[in-house]
């Protein structure tokens, strides 16, 4: 269970990008600069497809931002309240 809230994807690309531009580094790899504004600013998650491009672009391993964004999205699930799930096998046990 992790215990600190994460870096967004997007504030790691922007440590990244140091001083490029959104428009320079989305024509970069492919991208809309919509995209990535989306990504930067905490609006749009970062999908396998981007990770790649911007591992590619940034001398990263392929999956680091795809990494990050999934540890971001569960730490942000694991802050809001839900009811409990009992385990499969002590569910099934008690029929």
């Amino acid at each position: 269970m992790m215990v600190h809230n994460p870096a967004s994807p997007g504030e790691l690309l922007r440590e990244f990008m140091g001083d490029r531009s959104v428009t320079e580094l989305a024509m970069h790899i492919g991208v809309a600069r919509a995209t990535l504004s989306r990504i930067l600013n905490g609006r749009s998650a970062v999908s396998v497809d981007l990770s790649n491009r911007l591992g590619e672009a940034l001398s990263l391993s392929p999956d680091f931002f795809a990494k990050a964004q999934l540890q971001y999205d569960l730490w942000r699930k694991s802050q809001r309240k839900r009811r409990s799930i009992k385990p499969l096998v002590a569910a099934l046990a008690s029929r």
